[in-house]
C-alpha cells in the first residue's frame, strides 16, 4: 500500500479526484506545482497526516484555511468530503470570510454552517 507520494516540481496543474482512492496514503508532497485547487476527495484519506503544497497559485481551500497549516487544511477537506455523503457541511471555526467555491461542487447539499 502506497504511504508516501511525492510529485514535487512536475508542473502539475491539478490533482485528480481519484487521489481519494489511495486509502493508505499518509504523506503527500505537491510543492513546486502550480496547483490551484486541492480536490475535496483528499478528505477520503483518513490516514493523511502530512500534506505539503505551495500556496502561490492555490485558490481552494481558501487562504484562511491553509494559512492555519496542514491539520486545518486536511480538516477542511475531510469536512467537505463528509458533506458529500451527509449533505451537511459545518465550516464553523475555520475563520472563513466568504463561502468557499468548493461548496458549489458538493452534490445535493442541504445544510451549511
Amino acid at each position: 500500500v502506497l504511504e508516501l507520494l511525492s510529485i514535487r516540481d512536475n508542473k502539475i496543474y491539478s490533482v485528480s479526484e481519484f487521489i481519494g482512492k489511495m486509502v493508505g496514503l499518509k504523506k503527500l508532497y505537491l510543492q513546486g506545482n502550480p496547483i490551484q485547487t486541492l480536490p475535496w476527495q483528499l478528505g477520503e484519506l483518513s490516514n493523511l497526516v502530512d500534506l505539503l503544497f505551495d500556496t502561490n497559485e492555490l485558490r481552494s481551500p481558501p487562504p484562511e484555511v491553509w494559512s492555519l497549516g496542514t491539520a486545518a487544511t486536511v480538516r477542511f477537506l475531510k469536512s467537505v468530503y463528509a458533506a458529500s455523503e451527509t449533505r451537511r457541511l459545518d465550516l464553523s471555526g475555520m475563520g472563513l470570510h466568504t463561502v468557499p467555491s468548493i461548496v458549489a461542487t458538493i452534490p445535493s447539499l442541504l445544510e451549511l454552517q
